[in-house]
């Protein structure tokens, strides 16, 4: 047994939360997880509110829906394993793959089957990696997935062991990453924080519909159903809204509400040379003589560029709508004061090492230019 944040944790705790979860629906395009395991009570009917947004999309398949046990036990047979950043041993990033059986993983999709192969790993939904993160103060998660498994908990808990680290919690970039999120928090026994600019789009237990729009709970109502109110009490133990746009985790870690994307998106930064890593492999703090600098997990509130130098602001990816310049400008300005060396995005390969703050800030002002508009209209400035 483990205890994070004054809770108990165990493998035994564990199953129980993803026995009571394995039915949630879960939707194959973005990975989002409802209170729902019939998605004739969504609304619209089958239909997922994240997709049906601007930013979003329904697959042209048409809607599909998943469950945790079916991506775990199912087709999808999917776990994580924890890879660690090449730049940075104390990043680990939790990487779905398929681990057989079910179908003959020669990288095709199976029918029906939810998870998408190929490319660089096995994924549900858009396939974003959640990061844990190893300092001397502790282990927390940066973002979510839609998968959770009993092996993933099984590390964590002999990580957290065996550092005998706190765990921090989970912290969240934005809505199209809560995905299972409730599920996660439950099972660890944690807390998971969002921007509370953007709670309205947490489908679990935050979120209701009336008159045919989602808005935030009515904790007056009375019909709601068993799962729904399962949920409702669920988010009051372990959902965190936070508010303002700086969130201190513990000194040298910060999350930093950048808006964007959403209002509340937002990326965490980390001050190895306040705070060393903690290298979970030789089990020892990062060398105290040698300044690492920060670094930034951005997600996509900004985007790491192919070409390891530039990054890209967007609304919607997908659908390659681009921020509003303002938007841009907001960005730079909330990331100003903390001057990182390095940025990770929120998949495989999307990072930008070296100088990377000085980078944003040219990449803030060549994106605002080419829209259209002169970039000294707009506050740029450095430090």
């Amino acid at each position: 047994m483990s205890t994070l944040q004054g809770q108990s944790f165990n493998l035994e705790m564990v199953s129980k939360v993803l026995e009571q979860d394995s039915k949630k629906l879960i939707c194959c395009t973005c990975g989002a997880q409802y209170s729902q395991e019939d998605p004739s009570k969504l609304f619209p009917p089958n239909s997922c509110i994240i997709c049906l947004d601007e930013r979003q999309y329904v697959a042209p398949g048409g809607q599909k829906w998943t469950n945790l046990e079916e991506l775990e036990f199912g087709e999808g047979r999917l776990d994580f394993e924890m890879v660690p950043e090449p730049s940075e041993p104390c990043i680990l990033r939790l990487k779905s793959f398929f681990s057989g059986g079910g179908g003959d993983g020669d990288g095709a999709d199976l029918p029906s089957s939810p998870v998408r192969r190929g490319g660089w790993r096995d994924t549900v939904g858009i396939g974003q990696t959640p990061i844990l993160v190893t300092t001397t103060k502790g282990i927390l998660i940066w973002d979510c997935s839609a998968l959770f498994t009993r092996n993933l908990a099984s590390r964590i808990l002999q990580l957290q062991q065996s550092s005998r680290l706190p765990f921090l919690g989970i912290f969240v970039s934005h809505p199209h990453f809560y995905n299972s999120s409730l599920t996660w928090a439950k099972a660890l026994s944690t807390k998971v924080h969002i921007s509370s600019l953007d709670k309205e789009w947490y489908l679990r237990g935050l979120c209701q519909v009336s008159d045919g729009l989602y808005s935030l709970v009515d904790t007056a109502r009375e019909d709601f159903s068993p799962e729904e109110r399962l949920d409702i009490q669920a988010c009051s133990e372990h959902v965190v809204a936070w508010e303002g746009d700086v969130l201190e985790v513990v000194p040298g870690v910060k999350v930093l509400r950048c808006g964007g994307h959403f209002p509340g998106s937002s990326i965490l930064v980390w001050d190895r040379d306040l705070t060393p890593g903690h290298d979970t492999t030789s089990q020892r703090a990062g060398d105290g003589n040698a300044r690492r600098g920060g670094v930034a997990l951005c997600s996509d509130t900004f985007m790491p560029c192919p070409d390891g130098k530039t990054f890209s602001f967007m609304w919607s990816y997908p659908n390659m709508i681009p921020l509003k310049p303002k938007d841009v400008e907001k960005i730079w300005q909330s990331v100003r004061p903390y001057p990182f060396q390095d940025v990770i995005g929120g998949w495989p390969g999307k990072a930008i090492l070296g100088s990377s703050h000085e980078k944003l800030r040219i990449s803030a002002c060549n994106f605002v230019e080419m829209e259209g508009w002169d970039p000294t209209g707009f506050d740029f400035s450095y430090p």
